[in-house]
This record gives C-alpha cells, structure tokens and sequence, in this order.
C-alpha cells in the first residue's frame, strides 16, 4: 500500500517536469520574437521622421490610435486588432509616410505567412508530444512493474 503514493508522486514529478521544459521553450520563443521585433527591416520610424510626420499629425488625419501606428512601425503586427483592419492601417500608414504600400503589405503577408506556419509547427509538435506523455502515464498504472506487484 505505501507504494501508490510513491508511484503517483513520480507520475506528477514527470509530467510537471515536462510543463516546465515546455514552458521554458514558449518563454524562449516569444523573447526571441521580441528581439526579431526590435530589428525593424524596413525601419519605417526613420521613413517618418525623414518626411517630417510626427506619429500625432498620421493619427489625427487617419483616426488610428497612435498604439497601432506604433505597432505597424516597429513591424509587431500582432498588435493589430486583426482582420481587414490591419490591411486598412497599414495602407494608410504607408500613404501617410509616403512608403510603397505594396512593400509593407508584402513584409505583412510574408509576417502573418510565417508566423501561422510556426504555430501549425509548434502545435503538431506539441500535440502528439502531450498525448504521449498522458498515455505513457496511463498506462504505466495500469501495467505496473512485475517488481511492484
């Protein structure tokens, strides 16, 4: 009898351990694409400040806030409140700059393409991972060691 709670304390310390090393990969993940969004490929804020628009003077003629003006500078498309929106904005923004828009909804599409392929990838990977590990537990207490018995 004093072996059940040995067994479902190393059943819990395995799969905690695992959600720790998947959390430890999600937390890598999104600072790695914090630094990725730090490195502007178009650098569009200095296309700005070279034509002489303040992020104030696009917002008031466009009526995007000034978070998302933001966002589509620094290239973070996921703050974008999402659909046609964004299309819409970064138009905008494009036309208010004076940048070719079809570069920037280029860079858009080739952003929003990537990151969706990522994230079928991580969950294919994710998914059978979880399920494998459940069903390993499972069936280790219903087939317990010939040592156990």
């Amino acid at each position: 009898m004093t072996i059940l709670p040995l067994v479902l304390d190393s059943v819990y310390y395995k799969i905690s351990s695992f959600e720790v090393f998947q959390n430890f990969d999600d937390t890598f993940a999104l600072e790695a694409r914090s630094v990725a969004s730090l490195i502007s490929v178009l650098q569009l804020e200095r296309v700005r400040r070279a034509t002489g628009v303040s992020l104030q003077a696009i917002s008031e003629s466009t009526k995007i806030t000034t978070t998302y003006l933001r966002a589509i500078e620094s290239e973070e498309f996921d703050k974008l409140p999402g659909g046609v929106f964004n299309t819409s904005y970064i138009r905008q923004y494009a036309r208010a700059i004076g940048f070719p828009e079809a570069d920037l909804l280029a860079l858009y599409s080739a952003r929003i393409a990537a990151a969706e392929e990522s994230a079928a990838i991580m969950e294919a990977q994710l998914a059978p991972a979880q399920n494998g590990v459940f069903r390993a537990c499972l069936n280790w207490l219903r087939n317990p060691s010939p040592l156990t018995r």
